[in-house]
């Protein structure tokens, strides 16, 4: 069994941008998902919207406002393991 995280940890972009956030994993039925409760605090709170797939291995983050947010994904057995996304969000005109 294996999971290969990509755009895992630390994530800087800016409003305007957009992000995708994902996971290969084998064998397939093993459970790989990121928490949606995260991702509903972080829209509340005006950071980005989200487009998360049906198996929620899968997110597109549309970053909206300057901010920080965080979720994780969960990995079942045989691993029983996760990891921690987070993202900056940062001014369109930040860095000019």
């Amino acid at each position: 069994a294996w999971v290969k995280f990509h755009n895992d940890g630390y994530n800087e972009s800016r409003v305007g941008e957009s992000m995708h956030v994902w996971a290969d994993y084998f064998p397939p039925n093993m459970k790989c998902e990121i928490t949606q409760d995260y991702l509903d605090y972080d829209v509340e709170r005006g950071i980005y919207e989200y487009e998360l797939s049906e198996d929620k291995s899968s997110v597109w983050l549309h970053f909206k406002n300057p901010g920080s947010g965080l979720f994780h994904f969960e990995v079942g057995e045989p691993l029983d393991t996760s990891t921690m996304v987070w993202i900056h969000v940062y001014p369109l005109d930040w860095g000019n």
